[in-house]
């Protein structure tokens, strides 16, 4: 392996100075850097999958479709390069956790979330999502879960991980039949393996509004496979929201139960469509004072208190 593989604390990458590792998945590690002064946060492929074609074109393709996403609720991306063999991409550093962590330690403290606050993330990932599918490129997420949804300290919501996107001028492409993706979130026509539009990022929306407004997965206690079948062989609609949940709205559930249509045409016309009956049902019946970033800063601050100073220390040095 290349020396430039071994990556250390205190090591100079293109102007920014690597202060620890922050984690790893499956294709990527992140890395907590200061560039200019400023605390970033560095994604670089795993070395050990330089010479794996699909996985690095994978992620070249991320960093391509990154670069051209500049929004308030899309994490951004500050720089791009390669340590000799190994691409990475700057990211600015959030001080936060995927809501999939946040809804674990709601379940766990038998917390629910506050509704307003759920209509009002679920409001900021559409207009993401808006924005990127508006672009030349095209852009369809093709993996919005909870996993994906980022929610800062300060109330912020950023839409994460855009490396499975469908997007024009994609060097890696889906084969018919073929799937990727989170299946659990995933639309209908997505497991099927056909081709997608920008509906199918509405119907993980939707299993991600489920989740949040329920608590409970919209596949709840079914294997993969079961939940294939539910997704491509059922015909039964999923079920409402406030049939499960009696403190959501009806509203609010009728705009969760469209965008869970099995059928692509039955959803919403755009994302941007999604957003404003969003913001329409929060006008209608929200204070505003319940579902600003102010309310769900104070919501993660009681839920999340230990986490937060965690998360200070591992970034203090910096």
């Amino acid at each position: 392996m290349p020396p430039s593989a071994f990556w250390s604390p205190q090591q100079h990458i293109s102007g920014i100075t690597l202060v620890r590792k922050l984690g790893q998945g499956g294709m990527a590690e992140l890395w907590l850097g200061v560039d200019d002064g400023r605390r970033v946060a560095v994604k670089r492929l795993l070395p050990d999958l330089v010479g794996e074609s699909e996985v690095q074109a994978l992620f070249l393709d991320e960093m391509r479709v990154t670069r051209e996403l500049n929004h308030p609720n899309i994490c951004r991306v500050l720089k791009l390069g390669h340590e000799g063999p190994v691409p990475w991409l700057e990211l600015e550093l959030l001080a936060g956790d995927p809501a999939s962590a946040i809804l674990q330690r709601a379940g766990a403290a038998n917390v629910r979330w506050p509704v307003p606050l759920v209509a009002s993330v679920l409001r900021s990932v559409a207009r993401a999502l808006a924005y990127a599918h508006g672009l030349a490129l095209q852009v369809v997420h093709r993996d919005v879960s909870p996993n994906n949804v980022f929610i800062c300290w300060d109330g912020g919501v950023k839409v994460l991980d855009f490396g499975i996107a469908h997007a024009v001028g994609r060097t890696v492409r889906t084969r018919t039949g073929e799937f990727r993706g989170s299946m659990s979130y995933a639309s209908p026509e997505q497991v099927r393996g056909e081709k997608v539009d920008p509906r199918a990022d509405q119907f993980s929306l939707g299993a991600v509004a489920f989740e949040l407004l329920t608590g409970k997965k919209l596949h709840a206690k079914k294997s993969a496979f079961q939940v294939m079948a539910a997704l491509t062989e059922s015909v039964e609609p999923f079920p409402r929201v406030d049939a499960v949940s009696p403190l959501v709205h009806p509203k609010l559930a009728d705009v969760v139960a469209r965008l869970l249509e099995r059928d692509p045409a039955r959803r919403f016309a755009s994302m941007a469509d999604v957003a404003a009956a969003l913001t329409a049902w929060l006008d209608e019946t929200c204070d505003a004072a319940s579902c600003d970033a102010a309310a769900l800063s104070a919501f993660v601050h009681t839920l999340c208190a230990a986490r937060i100073a965690e998360q200070a220390a591992q970034y203090e040095g910096a």
